[in-house]
């Protein structure tokens, strides 16, 4: 069997980096925020989260990954590339923004091996865009969705402090993506925090579904209600059984973390 570990308080997976200056999103009035990737998995469940909240909410998604059923109707929505500046102009143009989220990302690790050119221009390039667009529109605040996957394999618990020494290119990317937030925090008065998480689960809404997403539950769940086997790759890892631990978030802790 895999060990799956869910654990409200797992310092360690559920860290944040912050740098020059506190960011708080301000529970004590509305506040106009971005979130790209807004139609996704986690970007949907934040944006409903949002407008529970008093926030407004403009939401940019190119659909790739995203869903049209989670466009939320109180929201303001584009269907724009992140790459697209321009486009990315337009919003910002016609919208007052206050903070960035940003959760617009390609986030299969097999698949960055396949095509980490790609890899490279969505999660660096978009982010790129996203920056100099928010510096030309005087918009220095942002919350970046990156992940652990960051760090050394071969460390254990990790901190802030840890080695980072990703193994795939969409670790790579999102380092390289934390780098150029550095550079617009010392350079350009930027406000950020890097949020370097392992898996979410979960929907902080019910009827969501997960079938559309690669999440090990769901696929866990519709084996055992087809009666088809499910297999878990893997039975060299330092466990009673051989297989490997995983440790996951629920999206309801996830989404708290941010506000």
């Amino acid at each position: 069997m895999c060990t799956l570990y869910f654990n409200k308080y797992l310092e360690s997976i559920y860290k944040t980096i912050s740098h020059y200056g506190i960011l708080v999103i301000n529970k004590g009035g509305k506040m106009h925020i971005l979130v790209t990737g807004g139609c996704g998995y986690i970007g949907r469940n934040m944006v409903d989260s949002l407008l529970l909240n008093g926030h407004n909410v403009i939401v940019v998604d190119s659909l790739i990954n995203g869903s049209l059923e989670a466009i939320n109707e109180r929201t303001i929505f584009y269907k724009e590339d992140i790459r697209d500046i321009n486009g990315i102009r337009k919003i910002f143009r016609e919208n007052k923004i206050d903070l960035v989220m940003d959760f617009a990302a390609l986030i299969d690790v097999e698949e960055s091996f396949k095509i980490p050119e790609e890899y490279l221009d969505v999660n660096v390039n978009g982010l790129g865009v996203i920056l100099r667009v928010m510096d030309e529109f005087d918009v220095k605040k942002i919350i970046f969705s990156s992940t652990a996957a960051v760090y050394d394999t071969n460390s254990n618990l990790v901190t802030e402090e840890s080695i980072t020494k990703p193994i795939n290119p969409y670790g790579t990317s999102k380092l390289m993506g934390e780098k150029l937030l550095d550079y617009y925090a010392k350079y350009k008065g930027f406000k950020y925090v890097v949020f370097r998480y392992f898996n979410v689960i979960g929907s902080a809404k019910l009827g969501y579904s997960w079938d559309e997403f690669s999440s090990i539950v769901p696929k866990i769940l519709t084996s055992i209600k087809s009666g088809n086997k499910f297999i878990i790759n893997g039975n060299k890892y330092d466990t009673k059984d051989g297989t490997c631990i995983r440790y996951y978030i629920h999206m309801i802790d996830f989404i708290s973390a941010h506000q």
